[in-house]
């Protein structure tokens, strides 16, 4: 299915990250904001620090584009509010984790934290750079 011609709440499958962190992206194309959250967004200082982390709804500013990131089932939902396509933005899903036998579990480094300032600003700039600048969508 095309970003260009969804139904309301489709999705495309996961695609795997270009950031380079090594972790699989579990971001996808929505066209809604499916949230469970209540109250306001609240506006974040651009120069707040990347270890903060915040609670959600937040509006953030990124390299001059504004998400409202809300959470939905463990998941995040970035609403690309002056984006050039009302309503257009992205999710990710929750991280999942395999079970690890006790002997082999300090063996692993923890997960890392999906829930700071740092870790949204990364995903906007993911999504961002893969933006088409003639139609303000995903590349195909």
């Amino acid at each position: 299915m095309s970003p260009r011609s969804p139904l309301p709440h489709a999705c495309l499958p996961p695609a795997p990250s270009d950031s380079g962190t090594g972790f699989p992206s579990t971001s996808e194309v929505r066209q809604t904001v499916t949230s469970s959250n209540t109250g306001p967004p609240v506006q974040i200082d651009p120069a707040a620090p990347d270890d903060t982390v915040p609670p959600l709804p937040i509006i953030l500013t990124v390299d001059g584009q504004t998400f409202t990131i809300t959470e939905r089932d463990g998941g995040h939902d970035y609403n690309w509010d002056n984006g050039p396509n009302p309503g257009y933005g992205f999710s990710e899903g929750a991280l999942e984790t395999a079970q690890v036998p006790a002997d082999q579990a300090t063996k692993r480094r923890p997960p890392r934290r999906v829930d700071t300032l740092g870790h949204y600003r990364s995903s906007i700039r993911d999504f961002l750079s893969s933006i088409d600048p003639n139609t303000g969508y995903l590349e195909d």
